[in-house]
């Protein structure tokens, strides 16, 4: 077990998600967060044809900033002292990505891939992440697991 990659639909609107994720220490920096919620943004987009997926990160959590932005998600609010977490008011930032932009952001990874430059591979379903890190993140209450 790896970590975990989950979203839930807003309730209050169909279109739009959360999606959150964990990984375990000793399988970081291998690309398997990056994999697994490319492959979930995809499915959510794709196959749900969702409109806007947002993301949670804690401020300090610098791995997942990289990834939220790298895969192509906005920063769009900073929360300070929002959520007590370990005993400690946490700070946190709140990314999104609408179906149009994850589209775009898509096909010219697709292009670059294609013209052979070496980037902006767009991994399929293939990550198996089922459980939650051992450094106790915080989740999404009422969320589905997604099984990548």
């Amino acid at each position: 077990m790896i970590g975990d990659c989950a979203f839930q639909v807003r309730a209050d609107d169909e279109r739009q998600a959360q999606i959150g994720f964990t990984l375990s220490p000793t399988s970081q920096k291998q690309g398997y967060a990056t994999e697994a919620v490319t492959g979930l943004l995809n499915v959510l987009f794709g196959k749900m044809r969702l409109h806007r997926v947002t993301a949670t990160c804690d401020v300090e959590n610098e791995a997942s900033v990289r990834l939220l932005e790298r895969i192509g998600m906005r920063r769009e609010a900073r929360f300070l002292e929002s959520v007590w977490f370990k005993g400690a008011w946490g700070s946190e930032y709140v990314y999104a990505v609408l179906d149009k932009e994850w589209s775009r952001a898509r096909c010219a990874a697709d292009r670059c891939a294609e013209a052979g430059m070496g980037v902006g591979r767009t991994p399929g379903v293939g990550a198996h992440l089922q459980s939650r890190s051992s450094r106790g993140a915080r989740g999404l209450r009422g969320t589905r697991d997604a099984r990548l």
